[in-house]
């Protein structure tokens, strides 16, 4: 079966034979001609990390250089383990869970990291790690230099062998909340 490019015209939904040639030759209307004009990149699903964030049980960040903070979530309550013990701000995790979960990638690189060091990956800047079941393997997302060229820093998870790049919005507002989820500075401060 073969197609033609019909110029546009409202949209059909039933496929229409080109005007005065084999009925076998069908037109394509032009709604269906802008899906097919989509690259490659356009169709790749583009989620940093596909996660639930009401039903993560446990989040951990470990930041290059600094202590690493650990919030668990168990029946509704929301504790701070590291690096000090406390009550979490639900609020503000929730926040930063949603930023990650609606983060998209903004580049895909051809490597599949055969050298994560060339990325800032072989000790990356930040990784996150979410448990959400007890019985799955947990999401681990490692981010890791800045890719001044695209405004973004070089990130892997555990899920693609694949780098790609991330939002710098992204990673700010993840190290900008972070000194927001401990309950006791919003205490200190009020």
């Amino acid at each position: 079966m073969l197609s033609c490019l019909a110029p546009a015209v409202p949209r059909i939904i039933s496929p229409t034979p080109c005007s005065g040639e084999n009925p076998n030759v069908f037109r394509i209307h032009a709604d269906v001609r802008e899906e097919a004009r989509k690259d490659v990149y356009a169709l790749r699903n583009k989620t940093v990390l596909d996660i639930e964030p009401l039903k993560m049980m446990r989040f951990e960040i470990e930041r290059r250089e600094t202590e690493r903070v650990v919030i668990e979530h168990d029946q509704g309550k929301w504790t701070m383990l590291e690096p000090t013990r406390g009550r979490a701000r639900m609020d503000k995790v929730v926040e930063s869970l949603y930023e990650i979960r609606n983060a998209e990638v903004k580049v895909f690189t051809d490597d599949k990291a055969s050298d994560p060091a060339s990325y800032g990956l072989g000790s990356p800047m930040l990784r996150l790690t979410i448990y959400q079941d007890q019985s799955k393997a947990p999401y681990i997302l490692s981010i890791g230099d800045k890719d001044r060229a695209n405004r973004g820093y070089f990130a892997k998870t555990n899920q693609a062998e694949n780098v790609f790049v991330v939002e710098e919005g992204m990673v700010d507002a993840i190290l900008l909340n972070m000194g927001k989820w401990s309950e006791a500075e919003v205490n200190d401060s009020g």
